[in-house]
């Protein structure tokens, strides 16, 4: 039978050779043969390739065969026992696996007769070849090599290590006794043993066990290291899946590095934390040991330092003096650290992870500050120095705070825009149908709110307003209010927060102190369409502070920058009762920290030039502050915060007296004619001179000298 009979003959299943002088298989058929049964006896075999049987031969005789050739089919030395028949006669064995689906006879005899040729005894033992990645991010690997099983359900794939229980592998055929592939349990790092045992084969359990190290890792993305030491995370593949004694990370050199096993595993495998020590000198090296298999050290990923973060820098105009910065990711070694106010260097005194202190020449007062630049282990940020402006810090805080950029900053026990008031104790009531706040104490009421939003001109004429009528109300906590309403194509968010005790926040990067028992609107807007490239915006808020108290005396009060119409602080006043609004001069526009206006406005929100504090016989004190907003293409972020104090000083009315004062003036007066009755009744007996000597009243007699 010559080699084109098979490659040429389509869904060839059964074939029998008898008394056949040749039987040439080619090898280029075995690929695709359909051949299930094949029965030879008596009869010359030439080139039966070991494929074959790969190939889905499920029931071969060979009986009385010479088998010659380069190719002979040790594969069947090594088949299943039962694939070997001893009990079924020769000519029933076709009729048998026909009868039964599934039954696989190989070689009628435990050895081949007739077989003419010398050949290598063969163990049987499976023999590993290649072994594909196991690594982390992928599902399954592969297994190459020889007599590994021609049937799935006889071979058993086990992987196992010293640090976690033996996994039984899922694996399918790829070629038979060929291939494998299996699914990745991902339960193991670093060298794990791999057996591969055939079970039910002619010699009891072949088997091989060889060690396989699982991938490195492999480092995708470091984050930036706090210069002061702190958390770093790391993020990629074949990272750690448990702690182990064998896994540890190391930063720096093998030889002086810190190693560090305390990491924090995040993600299995894809990400973990660990705190990253202070103390290197610059960007430095990261080795990470999973059970023993370390990175790769051609790649070895880089811990970069953060870049600098400058948090608040102030100076006084026109005098000598060092200029501190606040901030993040300093540095405690000078000589790594250069600052330039307005492209000028300022020498650095001295520094450390969170402040440096250069001395700058001597700057004249300039509203919205000089640009500032920082330099750390050649990383550079940028920001401000703003000027303390000393007109919004009354009677230079009197003694009880420190004037900064802001305004006053008050000991602990004052407050108030000039460091005198107390803060009371008040409650607090929300709206929930719009961010309307009303603070409360006994007999006076303080009310926030939000009333409009203006776009104007550039001359200020109002181009179109949105009052705002609706807003749908979020109740997050019991201190956190969310207001949400649109205007125009604008979405606003107000978050109304009560702070009930003094607490620090950060804005427009600085650090912003806010006292007990304060209000702190949060306002944010989204992208809104300008009718022109020269048009703004204006948010109108409206405060008002009233008393039922007798006697009323109203005042207000206003901080303002040295140089311009902006306000930073309000105080309405009834009595001795006063609710304080500051209004920072930064907001976040478009992600950048700029500095904004605020001017106060009348009830027709016509911007008051300028107000003299006078005092009126009232028991409500109203104003609107207009918060001014330029052009943007994203998103704005305002900050304003406000409470009630409690101060010695009282508004004096200029118009009118009160009860007490009339009061006074009765009882004045009626001393008074008493006296003149006493002086008259002498004066009738008596010749005096009267006089006034300072405050005294003396009376001499005339006669003496």
């Amino acid at each position: 039978m010559e080699g084109d009979f098979f490659t040429k003959s389509k869904n060839l299943v059964r074939v029998i050779a008898a008394y056949n002088p040749g039987l040439f298989i080619p090898l280029e058929a075995v690929g695709n043969s359909t051949i299930k049964y094949l029965y030879m006896q008596n009869c010359s075999a030439y080139l039966i390739p070991e494929d074959l049987l790969d190939g889905g031969l499920m029931d071969l005789n060979a009986n009385g065969v010479d088998f010659q050739g380069s190719y002979y089919p040790q594969v069947m030395m090594c088949a299943p026992y039962e694939l070997i028949s001893h009990t079924i006669p020769d000519s029933e064995v076709f009729d048998y696996a026909a009868l039964h689906p599934g039954y696989r006879n190989y070689v009628s005899d435990s050895k081949f007769i007739n077989f003419n040729q010398n050949f290598n005894t063969r163990t049987c033992v499976p023999t590993i070849g290649f072994i594909s990645t196991l690594a982390s991010n992928l599902a399954n690997f592969t297994i190459s090599g020889a007599d590994l099983g021609p049937f799935s359900d006889y071979t058993t794939v086990t992987l196992s290590s010293p640090y976690i229980s033996s996994v039984v592998l899922n694996c399918s055929i790829i070629k038979p006794n060929r291939s494998y592939q299996c699914v990745n349990p991902r339960t193991m790092t670093g060298i794990v043993s791999l057996n591969l045992r055939v079970n039910n084969s002619i010699i009891p359990n072949p088997q091989t066990t060889v060690n396989v190290a699982t991938a490195r890792p492999f480092v995708t993305s470091v984050s930036a290291a706090p210069t002061r030491g702190g958390p770093v995370t790391v993020t990629g593949e074949n990272l750690f899946l448990r702690q182990d004694a064998q896994s540890y990370v190391r930063v720096g050199a093998a030889s002086s590095g810190v190693y560090i096993t305390n990491y924090k595993i995040l993600v299995p495998f894809k990400s973990f934390s660990f705190n990253m020590v202070s103390g290197f000198g610059g960007n430095i090296s990261l080795y990470i040991n999973v059970t023993n298999i370390g990175s790769n050290l051609a790649t070895t990923p880089t811990i970069y330092y953060a870049a600098p973060v400058i948090f608040e820098a102030s100076l006084t105009a026109n005098i000598e003096q060092n200029l501190t910065i606040s901030g993040d990711n300093f540095w405690n070694d000078s000589s790594l650290v250069s600052v330039s106010i307005d492209s000028q260097p300022c020498p650095v005194v001295s520094s450390d992870f969170s402040n440096i202190v250069c001395k700058p020449q001597i700057y004249p007062f300039k509203a919205g500050g000089l640009p500032l630049s920082v330099k750390v282990n050649d990383k550079t940020t940028t920001g401000s120095v703003y000027f303390i402006d000393t007109g919004i810090c009354p009677n230079q805080c009197n003694s009880n705070g420190n004037c900064t950029v802001n305004g006053c900053v008050c000991f602990k026990g004052f407050t108030g825009p000039g460091c005198k008031d107390k803060i009371i104790y008040v409650d607090h009531n929300v709206n929930k149908t719009k961010p309307d706040t009303t603070i409360g104490a006994k007999e006076i009421d303080a009310i926030l709110s939000i009333v409009a939003l203006r776009e104007l001109d550039s001359n200020g004429g109002l181009i179109t307003e949105y009052p705002f009528n609706t807003w749908a109300f979020d109740n997050q906590t019991e201190n956190i209010y969310i207001y949400k309403t649109n205007a125009s194509s604008t979405n606003i968010t107000v978050t109304v927060q009560w702070f009930e005790d003094a607490s620090n926040f950060s804005f427009g990067g600085q650090v912003i102190p806010i006292g007990s028992n304060t209000i702190k609107y949060s306002i944010e807007m989204t992208n809104y369409s300008f009718r022109d490239k020269l048009s703004t915006l204006q948010l109108v808020m409206s405060a008002t502070m009233s008393s039922s108290e007798s006697d009323p005396c109203s005042q207000n009060q206003v901080g303002k920058s040295t140089d311009s119409t902006s306000i930073q602080w309000i105080k309405l006043t009834v009595n001795n009762r006063s609710l304080y609004g500051r209004f920072i001069k930064t907001g976040y526009i478009d992600g950048r920290s700029e500095v904004l206006s605020n001017h106060l406005l009348d009830s027709n929100y016509r911007v008051i030039e300028s107000t003299d504090g006078k005092s009126t016989s009232s028991n409500t004190a109203q104003t609107y502050i207009g918060l001014n907003i330029p052009q943007y293409e994203t998103s704005i972020f305002l900050d304003p915060d406000f409470s009630v104090l409690v101060s010695d000083d009282k508004p004096q009315c200029k118009s009118g007296l009160s009860v007490g004062q009339i009061a006074g003036i009765v009882v004045g007066a009626a001393v008074f004619v008493v006296i003149v009755a006493i002086i008259g009744a002498f004066l009738l007996r008596r010749k005096f001179k009267i006089f006034i000597d300072g405050k005294k009243i003396k009376m001499v007699e005339i006669n003496k000298s």
